[in-house]
């Protein structure tokens, strides 16, 4: 259990230059980057605020947070695994993990990941918690995965749960997105999204449907009309509206497990095997 309270970069591990291999770790308490200025990011994250200069390739796994995470500054962006992983061509990977912890940030907040601005992959992964926050930037982000993906955020294998409350745009998977390929794909959100623009996937994306690819991404249709809150239409087709009995069905394990089978790994890692959890809700196989 872990007490932070530092104007930037709050998290168990504060900044790294490079990007980290880190596992096997579960953090609790409370962790809050508290600078309330406007002079550039002010990063909070369960395990990590910061990191990513050019350096090798590197991995998160296995990691918990139940922690309550928040970004005061008006530039503050908040993750519940991490903050902020910075504009390197390396790629962070951030696998197995769960956050549990409420997490708010005053422009950008992601359950899993707040800003992962460039080549992040998110697998096997889910939040439980609610996320909120952002501002009337335009590169305001709220989600229950990502919040804001600059470019190559690609999440496969995910789900969200906790309700979703952004300011300017908001999704249960992603935020916002910029630029670059941005995948969604096999991962659901069964929590409620609001914000000026929201989607059940996705809130806001300037790219071309070419470079948002989404398949098999299903959100709650009796809680959010639509999958993209603003983007390309031919991405939106793709998205796939179901009831909550439709998700919380035998069926949508199924559906789940189908593309598991037919892609058993992604970027190197295992994807797990889907069952129904005792909430009703699809989760993974431990």
């Amino acid at each position: 259990e872990i007490y932070v309270n530092r104007d930037n970069f709050a998290g168990l591990f504060g900044k790294t230059l490079g990007i980290p291999n880190i596992k096997n770790l579960e953090v609790s308490g409370e962790i809050t980057a508290s600078e309330e200025g406007d002079s550039g990011g002010i990063y909070a994250g369960g395990i990590i605020a910061s990191c990513g200069s050019n350096s090798d390739d590197g991995k998160i796994e296995n990691c918990v947070n139940y922690a309550k995470v928040t970004s005061n500054g008006i530039n503050g962006i908040a993750g519940g695994i991490v903050g902020n992983k910075g504009s390197s061509s390396k790629t962070l990977t951030i696998a197995n993990c769960k956050n549990y912890g409420e997490i708010k940030g005053k422009s950008v907040a992601g359950g899993i990941a707040g800003q992962p601005y460039n080549n992040v992959k998110i697998v096997n992964c889910y939040n439980m918690a609610n996320v909120s926050g952002g501002n009337d930037s335009g590169y305001s982000g709220i989600s229950g995965i990502a919040g804001y993906g600059f470019s190559a955020t690609k999440i496969v294998n995910c789900y969200n749960i906790g309700n979703i409350v952004g300011y300017n745009q908001a999704g249960g998977m992603l935020g916002y997105v910029y630029w670059g390929e941005q995948i969604v794909e096999n991962s659901y959100n069964a929590g409620s999204v609001s914000a000026k623009i929201y989607g059940g996937i996705l809130g806001g994306s300037l790219i071309s449907s070419e470079l948002l690819q989404i398949k098999n991404a299903y959100y709650l249709k009796d809680k959010i009309p639509t999958g993209i809150g603003h983007g390309p239409k031919e991405s939106e087709a793709n998205t796939i509206p179901v009831t909550l009995n439709e998700i919380k069905s035998q069926n949508m394990v199924d559906k789940l497990n189908e593309y598991v089978t037919k892609n058993p790994s992604k970027y190197g890692i295992d994807l797990k095997k889907w069952k129904l959890g005792e909430n009703g809700y699809p989760t993974f196989e431990e």
